[in-house]
């Protein structure tokens, strides 16, 4: 099945590879236009897509989102020592 997500998480880089759609968070509007837009697909579009879904996360495990995470934090720690330093 199609992903529709919000970007946050792993789910940016889940649906980088045409596996589903990204809405805005806290937006109904564009939670629904997903909705309409992956019912309107044909049969061969939704089963690409969701093969294509499927294929990106059925690998994806605790060690990726940890590494995700870590990479994430040092990253926000970096910006937080040049805050600093500038200071």
């Amino acid at each position: 099945m199609p992903i529709i997500g919000t970007p946050a998480g792993a789910a940016p880089e889940q649906q980088a590879c045409v596996g589903g759609i990204l809405v805005k968070p806290k937006d109904p509007q564009d939670l629904a236009k997903a909705i309409e837009q992956i019912c309107q697909l044909s049969d061969a579009e939704w089963r690409a897509m969701s093969k294509t879904a499927l294929e990106k996360v059925i690998n994806y495990d605790w060690e990726d989102a940890t590494n995700l995470f870590e990479a994430a934090l040092y990253a926000d720690g970096e910006g937080h020592a040049q805050l600093t330093n500038k200071a």
